[in-house]
């Protein structure tokens, strides 16, 4: 009997594969999965196609070009502070445009869910990755991107970071935080 843990937006799921299985979320209290299903049902995954990603990618280049030079940036994993300027907002534009590619050769990226989350599925595969992130908007109306964390965690410790370095007041990061 050995727990597996899967961690799904903000709630670790813990599964035990024994009468059938049983889930629980805090590794007290455990329910049969298939009545844990009934009551937490799975998130409707919407997945881009070629054409609206590419479309995506042009609104994006527009958007991230007019942040350069403005003082805009993101947090990486490390909760270090990047602005914005025209190498990054260039590899940027490649990365979304190596994933059009892979849309056209036929992996699944999902559209963000409500939750932040994105998925990618590789055919002829069930594995789903998450990739977390969040947009906030200051109060003074910037954006600052923290985001592409596999674990609410992992977010969760780069907003804590932007606070001590200065990048986000205590109140924009409880804004964000559920």
């Amino acid at each position: 009997m050995t727990p597996e843990t899967e961690n799904i937006s903000s709630a670790d799921i813990l599964y035990q594969d024994t009468d059938g299985g049983k889930i629980s979320t805090d590794g007290k209290k455990w329910i049969a999965e298939a009545d844990y299903e009934k009551n937490n049902a799975a998130t409707e995954v919407q997945w881009w196609t070629a054409d609206e990603y590419e479309t995506w990618i042009n609104e994006q280049k527009r958007e991230l070009e007019s942040l350069i030079g403005t003082g805009d940036g993101w947090y990486d994993g490390q909760g270090i502070f990047h602005e914005f300027t025209r190498e990054s907002v260039d590899a940027m534009i490649d990365g979304y445009k190596e994933t059009l590619e892979n849309i056209k050769n036929g992996v699944l990226y999902s559209k963000d869910s409500e939750d932040g989350d994105t998925y990618s599925m590789i055919p002829s595969t069930d594995d789903v990755v998450s990739d977390i992130s969040v947009d906030i908007t200051k109060d003074n109306g910037k954006t600052v991107h923290i985001g592409n964390y596999s674990t609410v965690e992992e977010l969760d410790n780069a907003i804590s970071d932007a606070v001590k370095n200065g990048q986000l007041t205590q109140e924009e990061a409880d804004s964000v935080r559920k």
